[in-house]
Formats: structure tokens, C-alpha cells, sequence
């Protein structure tokens, strides 16, 4: 199928043998979900199925492939992508409408079990299970590159990815990992790296909301695209249960036969704004968790406990913005969000929630359009009648940028 509507976008969906002819105006949901806190992107396709071919003649187990070609931009349609899913699910309908799920199609993540060891640097483990995924490109911290002994106790790569991400700290005690399977260009990138990279990388989109949400003429200006709805999300009550300046936990010594305490704090945060979320009347502890047993990484669950508290302050605040289709934006990215109403106090959102944000999702939506909705996180806020009551980054994007 290739579907084009007011030259916005183009996109061929192939099914097996099959290809597919969809009028745009039988797609009840076309979305295509990409989440840096899953390990693959992955599809929901409701659409008519007018001849039923596909709905009842086709075996349920008969294909289980499909793939989209998405081109976009009103220009020469210069934004491209190509995803390949493994359909997971089909659900039988009598009103012929073909729907199904699937995930992205790597190889060797959910099936089958390893048990085995590796004695190499952890950087190099990440490449060896990345060529058994088969994907295109991997892009894996360099924080990772020391030797560490590792043991797959009979476990899927998929399992195995989940233990060293949750655990795995940098050579210089950089905590906070992710990894996913990201999709741009058509070439799959397998990512594993930390929140401060994430953080400190280059903004690679830049979204304008206001009443003039067109780009800037000034061709010496970088491009904005416009947003069409916007609405924020702070999370900062439901971290505040277990406080959120330090984390507080204790462990047991194996070495000393007892029982101890440690916390940690933010002051190595690479911040996206000048402020955190947390009020300077909040109290320095938290709220003390227990851990069990010791991992490969720690005796002292330094890297656990701070990953757990880097990542739960990055989820302070959120946003959720519509914007026009864009293929080649992924989770990990960072953003930059302009408002055009002035800069005064009376416009508080231009000062609370313009600056930079870390891409958490993107959903592609198509049918008589497309549209990505983009899902947007962070620490905190920049300027305004709060920097006084709010704790002060010591390490912001703003200030380095």
C-alpha cells in the first residue's frame, strides 16, 4: 500500500507476499510507538479489510512479517524511515477490519536461554549480543569500556539487557543506563548508554508553541516545527513520597557480617535546567530502602540506588506535545521547546517549561495525516518567581550551551 494524503507523507506497508491497498479512510489506528524505556519499537494496525482476504483467508500463522517505508516533509518528502515488524498478535474480526501487533524484528531477545560467562570488557559483551539482535549500528557508552566478568545464569538476552541496565555503573561511577532498539534511516541502532549522555548530547529538534507556531523567517535562525497541542505533566508530589534530594538505603556486608547505610545525592546531575523540581524546604533524606544481595558491579548498591534516583528525577516533569509527522525523531533525543509569548512573569509558561527536554517516547500516528506525538521529560524548570524557592542545578545544559 502506498498512502499519500496532501503531500504530507508517503508510506508502503508490505505484509508478507502481500501488498497492502488501504484507503486512509478506513484506517481506524496506525501507530507506531518508539519508548526508550522498552527495548523495541512497536505497531497497532486497525484497518479495513474490504475484501476479506486478509481478515479471514489468510492463516492466523501464515505471515509473520511486516514492514512500513515512511516518507514525510512537504518538500521533496526529506524525512524517511523503514521499520520491519514481527507480528506478534492477530485478532479475528467480523466486520472485516485487519488488526494486529507486533514488535520490531531482531533476532535472539526473547528466545532462547543462555548459560554462559564473559571476560571482556562490558562495552565488548554489548557488541556480541548486539550482532546476535542483528541489527544495523550499535551506539554503546564508552563508560562501558573496562573489563568486567559477567554470568548469564540461563537467561534470555532480553533478561540479561534488563539485569545490566538496572545495574551496570560507568568506569568513572556513572550510573543510570538504558537500552532499546532505535529505528533511523532505516538502519536499527542497538543503544546502551547513560542519562548524562542522553543529557549532553546535541539537540537535534526544535519545537515552537505560541500563537505564531510557524518557523522563523530569519533564515540564520535554526528551524522550528510548529506544535499543534501541548499539555505538561509535573511529577514532582508523587517523587516527593520518598524524597528526591538524596536517596537513603542500606545494604548487608557480606564481607562484615552487618547490616549498613549509605545515600546519594545529585550533585553530579547533568541537569536540562537551571532548576530542579525540588523545593528547598524539602528535607535532605529520604525515606530508606533496603537491598539485598550484593551484584557483580557493587558490594554497596551505589550504582543501583543512584541509577534508580538519577532516573526518578528526570521524571519530574513531562509534556506531551503534537507536532507534524517526523520519521527520523527517536527516543534519547534532546529537544529544544520555544514559547513566542514575551518573557515577563506574566507568561509563566514560557518560563517554567521553555528549554530542553529529553525524548522519552514518539508515537507516529497516520491516516488522513500523520502526526507524531512526542512525550517529553526532565528535571525541572529554568527561570521565573520560583528560582528561589527551588534547589539550583550546579551542572545545567543551559549554562554549557
Amino acid at each position: 500500500m502506498t498512502i499519500g494524503v496532501s503531500d504530507s507523507y508517503r508510506i508502503r506497508i508490505s505484509y508478507g507476499d502481500y501488498t497492502l491497498i488501504v484507503d486512509p479512510r478506513g484506517i481506524q489506528e496506525l501507530t507506531i510507538t518508539c519508548d526508550m524505556n522498552r527495548f523495541l519499537p512497536s505497531v497497532r494496525m486497525k484497518v479495513s479489510d474490504a475484501s476479506g482476504e486478509l481478515t479471514h483467508l489468510t492463516p492466523l500463522d501464515a505471515i509473520r512479517t511486516i514492514s512500513f517505508d515512511i516518507s514525510a516533509g512537504r518538500t521533496g518528502f526529506n524525512f524517511f524511515n523503514t521499520y520491519d515488524f514481527h507480528v506478534y498478535r492477530r485478532f479475528p474480526s467480523i466486520d472485516n477490519i485487519f488488526d494486529m501487533e507486533g514488535l520490531l524484528a531482531v533476532n535472539s531477545l526473547f528466545t532462547p536461554s543462555f548459560v554462559r560467562g564473559f571476560n571482556q570488557q562490558i562495552s565488548t559483551t554489548l557488541e556480541a549480543i548486539a550482532t546476535e539482535l542483528g541489527v544495523d549500528e550499535t551506539d554503546i557508552s564508552f563508560a562501558l569500556n573496562y573489563v568486567q566478568p559477567l554470568v548469564q545464569a540461563d537467561w534470555t538476552n532480553s533478561q540479561f539487557l534488563s539485569y545490566l541496565k538496572n545495574n551496570v555503573i560507568g568506569e568513572h561511577n556513572e550510573p543510570a543506563f538504558y537500552c532499546f532498539v532505535k529505528v533511523l534511516k532505516a538502519k536499527k541502532y542497538f543503544v546502551f548508554k547513560s542519562l548524562s549522555e542522553f543529557i549532553l548530547s546535541p539537540v537535534t529538534h526544535r519545537f515552537i508553541i505560541g500563537s505564531d507556531n510557524t518557523r522563523f523567517s530569519d533564515p540564520a535562525q535554526p528551524s522550528y516545527y510548529p506544535v499543534f497541542n501541548w499539555r505538561a505533566v509535573d511529577n514532582y508530589k508523587a517523587n516527593g513520597v520518598l524524597g528526591i534530594k538524596t536517596r537513603a538505603h542500606t545494604y548487608f556486608d557480606y564481607d562484615e557480617s552487618k547490616l549498613k547505610g549509605s545515600s546519594v545525592n545529585l550533585d553530579n546531575f547533568n541537569s536540562l535546567t537551571e532548576m530542579f523540581a525540588i523545593s528547598n524546604d524539602d528535607p535532605d533524606e529520604s525515606i530508606s530502602l533496603q537491598n539485598g544481595v550484593s551484584n557483580d558491579f557493587t558490594n554497596n548498591f551505589q550504582g543501583v540506588v543512584a541509577g534508580e534516583h538519577w532516573k526518578r528525577t528526570v521524571d519530574a516533569s513531562k509534556m506531551w506535545i503534537d507536532t507534524i509527522g517526523l520519521p527520523t525523531i527517536c527516543p534519547g533525543d534532546t529537544a529544544d521547546v520555544k514559547f513566542t509569548t514575551p518573557y515577563s512573569t506574566k507568561y509563566q509558561n514560557s518560563l517554567t517549561y521553555q528549554g530542553f527536554w529529553l525524548v522519552e517516547k514518539v508515537i507516529h500516528s497516520f491516516g488522513m495525516g500523520y502526526m507524531s506525538k512526542v512525550f517529553l521529560t526532565r528535571n525541572g524548570y529554568n527561570v521565573g518567581d520560583l528560582e528561589t524557592k527551588l534547589v539550583k542545578s550546579s551542572i545545567s545544559k543551559r549554562k554549557r550551551t
